[in-house]
């Protein structure tokens, strides 16, 4: 008797284990296609720049323009 009280404890736990394996899936599954779609967005604005940017301010303006004395910087950045 008690050795079946022990297999169906052990039966129950397993299912609540499957049920939590299940959920972890969902959620990394649910991560990467939130990632996904960031990314997705970020690269087609890079392309179509349908989001443009706002008006920088002074301190922002005179470190774009050192960055941009690097011709090869921004090619890096968005390859």
């Amino acid at each position: 008797m008690k050795i079946n009280a022990g297999l169906a404890s052990m039966s129950s736990s397993g299912q609540s284990q499957e049920t939590r394996s299940t959920l972890v899936n969902r959620g990394f599954t649910a991560a990467r296609i939130l990632l996904g779609v960031l990314l997705l967005f970020g690269v087609a604005n890079a392309i179509f720049n349908f989001a443009p940017q706002p008006p920088l301010p002074q301190g922002a303006v005179a470190f774009m323009g050192g960055l941009f004395s690097a011709p090869y910087f921004f090619a890096l950045l968005k390859g």
